[in-house]
């Protein structure tokens, strides 16, 4: 059985033209697309959330969720809303399954409970002029994009904000080939109550905080860019990590990475922030890249590598937008470790025309 389900009609509605207050669906269960026709309109706020805090959501076609919305079920949500928001805005969340749909409004899927995850399996969109809206990802626990997906806005904000319950165990992952594009608006990764100033963090071995895979890009055509990440277990693993051939460009806009490694376990490389075969580029936009190991007595430790481009690789570019390098690591390495603020191999070079 469905708690809200739409069974016939040609002339159903929640809301109106006129509408202005906010709309709050609340059910384990929901059929919005029923047997018959059906608007949701305001200009206030709409939340679609299930009644249990530990009921699973899907949303788009072939999405995996106890609360399931299809792409027809969202295309009767009149564009309009000041904001949607699916899942718990505070408390509850459970697995959250993302597939491809648009959205005409800003968006926000929120799943803030200790053990909730959000992965995006398809394209996740917003629209442009008076279909454009930002999109917001939070989860207790990790955000994941799985290979070839994206998220994109026009000149809209995207903002990643894992670990939100703050217990030191929500990372951020872009599989290969994953893409955010804002085109213009701001983009930000990171964790806790503020993923501006908060940390993505990464409790499981051999898991970056924030993690590009193999060609993951990351582009927002002139809005500035925030990643911040922090890997405190075992393994190889690193604050921030960039695959070969993944990007971060923020053209004229600024770009501030902030990378932290805290493991204490012995016989790992735990850098700030990696760029192992990844790049960073800007225009007029300045790039600050802060990178901070901690780890006691591993095997290596440094607070920014480059490395993985070959000879004529070049790990940082602006045009003419400044480059700033701040870094710090560790004494406490093994006997057989090394450590060092900026480590640079194979060739890689930071490029600035300033």
């Amino acid at each position: 059985s469905n708690g809200i389900k739409v069974n016939t009609g040609a002339s159903n509605r929640i809301g109106s033209t006129t509408m202005s207050g906010n709309i709050s669906l609340t059910a384990d269960l929901i059929d919005l697309e029923g047997g018959g026709a059906l608007t949701v309109q305001s200009s206030g706020d709409l939340q679609i959330k299930p009644n249990s805090g530990t009921a699973t959501i899907g949303i788009g076609d072939g999405a995996v969720g106890t609360l399931n919305l299809n792409a027809v079920e969202i295309g009767r949500l009149v564009n309009g809303f000041s904001s949607i928001t699916i899942g718990h805005i505070t408390g509850g969340g459970s697995a959250i399954d993302v597939r491809t749909q648009a959205f005409t409004d800003p968006l926000a899927i929120r799943a803030p409970q200790a053990g909730a995850s959000i992965t995006v399996n398809g394209a996740l969109s917003t629209g442009s002029g008076t279909s454009a809206g930002s999109i917001t990802l939070q989860a207790g626990d990790n955000i994941t994009l799985a290979d070839s997906t994206s998220i994109t806005t026009q000149s809209q904000t995207i903002t990643l904000n894992s670990d939100a319950d703050r217990l030191a165990n929500g990372y951020i992952s872009l599989g290969t080939s994953a893409a955010i594009a804002s085109n213009g608006g701001a983009i930000t990764l990171g964790g806790g109550t503020d993923a501006s100033t908060g940390f993505a963090v990464s409790g499981t071995a051999n898991q970056s905080g924030v993690l590009l895979g193999t060609s993951a890009s990351i582009a927002s055509a002139g809005g500035n860019v925030i990643v911040n990440g922090r890997a405190s277990a075992a393994g190889l693993n690193s604050g921030i990590f960039l695959n070969p051939s993944s990007s971060i460009n923020s053209a004229a806009g600024s770009m501030t990475l902030t990378g932290q490694a805290t493991s204490t376990t012995t016989n790992n490389f735990n850098n700030g922030v990696s760029l192992n075969g990844g790049a960073l580029s800007a225009t007029t936009g300045a790039i600050s890249v802060t990178g901070m190991t901690s780890a006691a007595s591993v095997a290596g430790a440094t607070g920014i590598e480059l490395s993985g481009l070959g000879a004529v690789g070049k790990a940082i570019t602006t045009t003419t937008g400044a480059c700033t390098l701040n870094c710090s690591a560790s004494t406490n390495v093994g006997a057989s470790g090394t450590h060092a603020g900026v480590a640079l191999h194979d060739g890689f070079a930071v490029d600035t025309a300033d």
